[in-house]
């Protein structure tokens, strides 16, 4: 969308809320243009009290590169929001969120770029801010009850703003991690991990976790806590139906990818993942600047491999850890589960089953986690 448009249909939806008519629904509203090349954060002016419900409408483009054109993410990926002092950061998932405002003062947002530092809205650094173009724009709304209900007394027939129905719909859907997971504070919240069911021969139900992620990304994180003995091994069941990789994942613009993780008391992870174009057993450290010293990759499953069927997957941490990135660390703290599609703006989906922590030579299971 150009941007004159996006401004007008914000705007106008400004307008469309701060009119006579929603006066008592309505407590406070804000427009922000947000450039992609300035760090965050940036005041909206509005003061909110902790309790309070507030809504993010926005749109616009944040170019990544100024020879690639199809590098470049949304207010999916780039919108987050803090109230400052003291309050933790927020992201929005699509073009919308709403939020309560967990302490008291004023609500900022920016766009973020990298990886955050803190909980709170510090970056690692901004050295990629310098080669981002491009800009969102933001309307902030602050509601004077909830913001599920508000919407709902600002939705009529007619011509109502669509992006009051978008978030309308978002907060219906109520999408939630699986119950004991939870998004990973550096890569924010998102809507592509569902918990569903399936049936097997017997016709009882079993559990499984359903990944769609449409130039979406996520991690989801399980804690766990196990020493990374030579006898540890992870074990799962995953099918792929839809990969989103337009060329090799080992590289920095072709990094879509779908994976499960350890995560390491040393602060560093190893991923195996599905590859649409590499080599079984290839392992490699992230392309992704500020992940490349934490997390390294290792290549399971290839083309080769069978696309809409469920296979089985067992490893030996400890080996796989020694091959691909030396000495072990002691202890396993989590397990991940890992979605990339943001640099091909294709679609993943995929699904995961049977997720467990064992020791090898006598098959004991030390963990059932899904």
């Amino acid at each position: 969308m150009p941007h004159y448009q996006q401004l007008t249909e914000l705007q106008s939806l400004k307008t469309y809320l701060d009119s006579e008519y929603y006066r008592d629904i309505v407590e406070n509203s804000a427009i922000n243009i947000l450039p992609g090349n300035q760090p965050p954060w940036q005041s909206t002016n509005i003061t909110l009290n902790k309790g309070d419900e507030f809504s993010l409408f926005a749109l616009g483009r944040i170019a990544w590169s100024d020879k690639r054109p199809d590098l470049y993410g949304g207010p999916g990926f780039h919108l987050w929001a803090r109230i400052n002092p003291g309050g933790r950061i927020k992201n929005i998932t699509a073009e919308t969120g709403s939020f309560i405002a967990d302490t008291n003062g004023t609500l900022e947002i920016g766009i973020y770029m990298g990886m955050w530092a803190t909980e709170f809205g510090e970056l690692v650094h901004q050295d990629h801010y310098s080669r981002l173009s491009g800009e969102i724009t933001v309307v902030s709304v602050i509601w004077r009850k909830d913001a599920h209900h508000s919407l709902r007394q600002t939705i009529h027939p007619g011509p109502t703003p669509p992006l009051l129905w978008q978030e309308r719909g978002r907060i219906d859907q109520n999408y939630q991690p699986p119950e004991g997971w939870t998004y990973l504070n550096e890569t924010g919240h998102t809507d592509i991990f569902h918990l569903r069911t399936d049936s097997h021969g017997t016709g009882a139900q079993r559990k499984l976790i359903y990944l769609d992620a449409q130039s979406n990304q996520g991690i989801i994180r399980f804690p766990v806590n196990f020493p990374l003995t030579e006898q540890l091994t992870l074990s799962w069941q995953w099918r792929l139906d839809e990969h989103p990789s337009l060329g090799p994942e080992d590289r920095a613009d072709c990094h879509d990818y779908v994976s499960v993780a350890a995560e390491f008391d040393n602060g560093r992870d190893l991923t195996w993942i599905w590859s649409r174009h590499l080599a079984q057993d290839h392992h490699f450290h992230c392309p992704v600047k500020d992940w490349t010293s934490r997390e390294t990759h290792y290549v399971v499953r290839t083309p080769d491999d069978p696309i809409g069927s469920w296979v089985s997957e067992t490893r030996d941490v400890h080996s796989d850890v020694l091959k691909s990135q030396g000495t072990p660390p002691a202890n396993v703290t989590a397990i991940w589960l890992i979605a990339v599609s943001t640099f091909s703006h294709g679609r993943i989906r995929a699904s995961y089953r049977n997720i467990e922590i064992a020791e090898k030579l006598s098959g004991k299971k030390l963990k059932t986690i899904l």
